[in-house]
């Protein structure tokens, strides 16, 4: 969000509101990932003292575009497929229940 932030600040020829977005975007994602970026299962844990992989918080991490590389972005999307069923995505927050409001965040392009 600071990144579209930025990009609005350039449109209206405000340069120091957009760096001082793009810097604090760039703190904030760095931050985020440090925390709760769990390379082992390439997705984003609930909080910093779990293992637990929520599919809201990864599917909106990309949304916001939180990831670092392409390559992060797509272990992410990878992972939130592995709880699809012929239904639609069981959410691992509510075992046995299908989330379709956060599962059109999944399928949803990334603008």
């Amino acid at each position: 969000m600071l990144q579209r932030s930025a990009e609005l600040a350039t449109l209206l020829n405000d340069s120091s509101r957009a760096e001082g977005w793009l810097s604090n975007a760039t703190a904030l994602k760095e931050a985020f990932n440090e925390a709760f970026y769990d390379e082992s299962q390439g997705l984003y844990t609930d909080n910093a003292t779990t293992t637990f992989v929520p599919q809201d918080g990864n599917a909106l991490a990309l949304l916001f575009n939180l990831t670092q590389s392409a390559e992060q972005a797509n272990n992410i999307s990878a992972g939130l497929t592995k709880n699809w069923n012929e239904f639609g995505a069981v959410a691992p927050e509510a075992p046995d229940t299908i989330a379709p409001f956060i599962s059109g965040f999944e399928v949803c392009p990334v603008l």
